[in-house]
């Protein structure tokens, strides 16, 4: 469940990044667009949509990867083998946590 709650707390830091970042760039884009007429706001705008859904994209086909790379799916995967994996059993690279 602390693997659960840091991976979650590592994607908000990550994401709120990102958000910080976006805020910048779209400040410079709209002061730009004041003082020189280009862009004008609605290309900015317009073009927040495909940059937002090339990056689902994008995320979506590394999830899918990752899935296949791990060689998991959640029709192969039964309850008692995912209850009894560990990192420690399965990994040479954690012998410190194996006992």
């Amino acid at each position: 469940m602390t693997d659960l709650l840091a991976a979650a707390a590592g994607a908000a830091a990550v994401f709120a990044a990102t958000n910080i970042d976006d805020i910048v760039v779209l400040t410079v884009f709209f002061v730009a667009a004041r003082h020189a007429g280009r862009p004008h706001p609605w290309h900015i705008v317009a073009g927040q949509y495909p940059g937002i859904g090339a990056l689902v994209a994008v995320a979506v086909v590394v999830a899918a990867g990752l899935l296949v790379v791990a060689g998991w799916s959640p029709r192969s995967s039964s309850r008692s083998a995912r209850r009894s994996w560990s990192p420690a059993a399965s990994s040479p690279a954690w012998p410190g946590l194996a006992g």
